[in-house]
C-alpha cells in the first residue's frame, strides 16, 4: 500500500507485531490481466489506522512475567507439600514411638481429648478393665473412674501434682483400686490429655498382709497388756470392795450428797466394759433419758451401777446387757437386764451374802470374790433404797435398784456433778 500509493500516514507509532484496525476504501488496483492482486483499504486519515492489541513487546513482558510468576508459585506449593509431607511423617512417626512405648508399659495408658473422649488406648488398659481396646475408644475417661470428675481435670489441667488413688470401674460394676497421674502433651494442633493408669491390686494385697502380720506379731503382747490391765483392774476393784465393806460394817463410810447425771454415769460404766462386751460380741443397749437427775452420792452411784454390768457381762456368753434407767416421783428407778446363765432358785437366799458364789471351789467356772453383790445390796441401803432380782437358770437375770433423791441434797443445792464418778 505504501509503495503504490504512497506513505502518507506515519507508522511510527506502531511496533512491529502490533494489530491494527484500518477503515477506509477498498478496490482493487490491478489494471491488467490477470487481474490477481488482493483488494487493498485506503484509509481516508490518520484516524482510520487503531492498534485492537496488546503491542507485542509489553504482550511479551507480561507473559514472562506471569510465567516466572507460576514458577515460584509452582516452587512454593512443591515446598509447601513437602513441609506438610515430612511434618506429616514426623508426627506418625512420633505416633509410632508413643505407641511403642504405651505398649511396652504394664501401666494403662489413655489419650482422651479436652471433653474427656477416649481416642486411644494401650492393651494394658484393655487388660486391667477386662475388655478389648476398640471398646474403650469413644468412652469418657472419667466415667471409668470412681472419684469425681473435678478430682481428675484437677490433675489434668496441672491445678495439682499428686497422683489420685480411685478405683477403675469395670462394665459389670467391679472394680480395681488404681493410681492416676495426667499429663498434657501436644501430638498436632491440639493438646492431647495422657492418662496413666497403675493396678494398686497387688499393692494393696501386701499392705494388708505386712498389717495382718503387724498385728498377728503384737497380738500376744496386746493380749498380756490388757491381762495385766485386767488383772490390775481385778484387784483394784476387790481391795476398793473390801475397804467400803469394811467401813459399812464400822459404819464410818461417809455419804457426800450431790445432784448427779445419772446419764454420764452409766455410759462411763459400760464404757469401761466395753472391751469385754465386743470380745463376747454382745449387745449393749442403754435408755436412759438426757435429763434424769438424783440427789445421792456419786461415788456410791458409780459403784453399784458397775456392780450389776460387771456381773451382767460375767454371766452372759451371748445375747444382750440393757441398762434402763427410769425417773419416778422419788428419786430414779435403774433396771439392768441380761441373757446370761441365770440363777438357781436354791441360791437365791444366798444371794447377797457376803464371798458367796453359785458355783464355788477349785472347778468354779467363773472367776470373782463374791463380794459384788453382798457390797452392792449395802451401798443401796446405805443410800436409803432397795434392790430386787428376778432370774431363772439358764434365762438371765433382771436387777432393779430404787435409790430415792436424798433431802441432804436439797438443803445444799449444790450444781449438778458431770464426768466420770469413780
Amino acid at each position: 500500500m505504501a509503495e503504490r500509493h504512497g506513505d502518507r500516514f506515519g507508522l511510527d507509532r506502531f511496533a512491529e507485531g502490533d494489530a491494527i484496525e484500518v477503515t477506509g476504501v477498498v478496490g482493487q488496483y490491478d489494471f491488467e490481466p490477470p487481474y490477481d492482486e488482493y483488494y487493498q483499504i485506503e484509509p481516508r486519515g490518520r484516524d482510520d489506522l487503531a492498534q485492537v492489541g496488546w503491542p507485542s513487546t509489553y504482550l511479551r513482558a507480561a507473559l514472562l512475567i506471569l510465567a516466572g510468576g507460576g514458577l515460584v508459585g509452582g516452587i512454593v506449593v512443591i515446598g509447601l507439600r513437602a513441609a506438610v509431607q515430612r511434618r506429616t511423617q514426623e508426627l506418625e512417626e512420633s505416633r509410632a514411638r508413643f505407641r511403642r512405648l504405651a505398649e511396652a508399659t504394664l501401666e494403662g495408658i489413655a489419650l482422651h481429648e479436652a471433653d474427656g473422649t477416649i481416642v486411644d488406648a494401650n492393651a494394658s488398659l484393655a487388660q486391667m478393665m477386662d475388655t478389648d481396646r476398640e471398646a474403650l475408644i469413644g468412652k469418657d475417661i472419667t466415667a471409668l473412674l470412681a472419684s469425681a470428675p473435678s478430682v481428675h481435670w484437677d490433675r489434668a489441667e496441672g491445678r495439682t501434682d499428686a497422683p489420685v488413688e480411685t478405683e477403675l470401674v469395670h462394665a459389670d460394676g467391679m472394680t480395681t483400686p488404681v493410681e492416676v497421674e495426667t499429663r498434657t502433651v501436644t501430638t498436632g494442633d491440639e493438646p492431647v490429655h495422657v492418662c496413666a493408669v497403675r493396678d494398686l491390686s497387688k499393692r494393696k494385697e501386701w499392705e494388708d498382709e505386712m498389717l495382718r502380720a503387724k498385728q498377728e506379731a503384737e497380738e500376744p503382747h496386746r493380749s498380756f497388756a490388757l491381762q495385766i490391765r485386767e488383772s490390775g483392774r481385778r484387784l483394784s476393784d476387790t481391795l476398793q470392795s473390801v475397804l467400803d465393806m469394811a467401813q459399812i460394817e464400822s459404819g464410818t463410810l461417809e455419804v457426800t450428797v450431790q445432784e448427779v447425771s445419772v446419764p454420764g454415769g452409766v455410759r462411763d460404766v459400760v464404757d469401761r466394759h466395753a472391751q469385754a462386751i465386743e470380745d463376747k460380741a454382745l449387745t449393749a443397749e442403754l435408755d436412759v433419758p438426757e435429763d434424769c437427775v438424783v440427789a445421792t452420792d456419786r461415788a456410791l452411784l458409780y459403784r453399784i451401777l458397775n456392780n450389776l454390768v460387771q456381773n451382767a457381762v460375767k454371766f452372759t456368753e451371748k445375747g444382750r446387757c440393757q441398762v434402763r434407767v427410769e425417773p419416778v416421783a422419788f428419786g430414779v428407778c435403774i433396771h439392768v437386764r441380761d441373757t446370761g446363765v441365770g440363777i438357781d432358785p436354791a441360791f437365791r437366799p444366798h444371794l447377797f451374802e457376803p464371798f458367796k458364789q453359785e458355783s464355788e471351789g477349785v472347778a468354779r467356772e467363773y472367776e470373782g470374790t463374791g463380794l459384788g453383790l453382798a457390797l452392792t445390796k449395802r451401798l443401796v441401803d446405805l443410800l436409803g433404797g432397795a434392790i430386787e432380782v428376778d432370774s431363772a437358770k439358764g434365762e438371765g437375770s433382771a436387777f432393779t435398784v430404787e435409790l430415792p433423791s436424798l433431802t441432804e441434797a436439797e438443803a445444799s443445792a449444790p450444781a449438778v456433778a458431770e464426768g466420770p464418778m469413780n
